[in-house]
């Protein structure tokens, strides 16, 4: 299974927290944001880990600092509203951004909030990650579920299952683009969970071992340390995210069940 951490730049205290897992070699993947002003302080220091962890690009389009809402995002983008000349240049200068900082080209790409998947901006997406794929050998991850955590998701909280479902659809027609594309993705995207309940975390990667996760599978959480950013609204998750993998817990649960921490290919 492929453990990946997602904000990497986004800020110090995240950037801390998942250099010290990959280090240990807990995490196996990170996404990365470029358009953080700690993007550049901590992004070279990867390189020295690239033997044990794929380093890929996270596109941000919505949330932080600068961008629309997702909710903005997302309806626009259903209505086929976005300009797509904009929606490119952006796009294609956090790609350049990342190579400049990292000094090659990402491992994978993804989207903060799974943005890459919505309409008009997955035809950017394939167009770009798709030069890229002549370049060097490359996969991209999509956000659809393993049915059982699906269903647990939807029977514990419904408004984050629908969403979860919503996100399984634009997965699909994103798996599709990427086959089409020659693109390697994975399986599943496990780690949904409910960021507001204490614990959450623990379950959800409890019940994804249980699940016996394939080496294509990914895991996505969100490490940090603390006090984190006041205006990031997952500073506390971030928190329990660490301190759970850093723990000897989490090694003894991924020794019981059998499950190995790996990279893509």
């Amino acid at each position: 299974m492929i453990l990946c951490a997602d904000d990497f730049g986004l800020s110090s205290n995240i950037n801390a927290a998942i250099l010290l897992l990959a280090e240990q070699k807990v995490v196996t993947a990170t996404s990365c944001v470029v358009t953080s002003s700690e993007s550049a302080k901590d992004i070279r220091q990867l390189k020295a880990l690239h033997d044990s962890i794929d380093v890929g690009l996270h596109f941000v389009l919505s949330h932080e600092e600068g961008f629309e809402s997702f909710a903005q995002l997302s309806w626009r983008s259903c209505l086929h509203r976005l300009d797509q000349h904009v929606l490119r240049e952006q796009m294609r200068a956090q790609l350049e951004t990342f190579c400049d900082l990292f000094g090659d080209y990402p491992d994978f790409f993804d989207g903060h909030q799974h943005v890459h998947q919505l309409p008009q901006v997955r035809d950017i997406f394939i167009e770009l990650i798709s030069q890229v794929a002549v370049k060097k050998k490359i996969y991209a991850r999509h956000s659809g579920m393993h049915g059982k955590a699906m269903a647990k998701l939807f029977f514990s909280d419904p408004w984050l299952g629908l969403a979860a479902m919503g996100m399984g659809v634009l997965a699909k027609d994103l798996q599709s683009r990427l086959s089409t594309a020659a693109v390697p993705f994975n399986r599943h995207l496990w780690g949904y969970h409910d960021y507001s309940k204490p614990g959450e975390f623990k379950k959800s990667l409890g019940m994804t071992l249980n699940n016996r996760p394939k080496p294509c599978d990914i895991f996505f959480c969100h490490p940090g340390l603390a006090p984190g950013l006041p205006t990031d609204n997952l500073r506390e998750a971030r928190v329990e995210n660490f301190e759970f993998l850093n723990s000897v817990e989490f090694k003894d649960l991924l020794k019981a069940s059998g499950t190995s921490l790996n990279r893509f290919n």
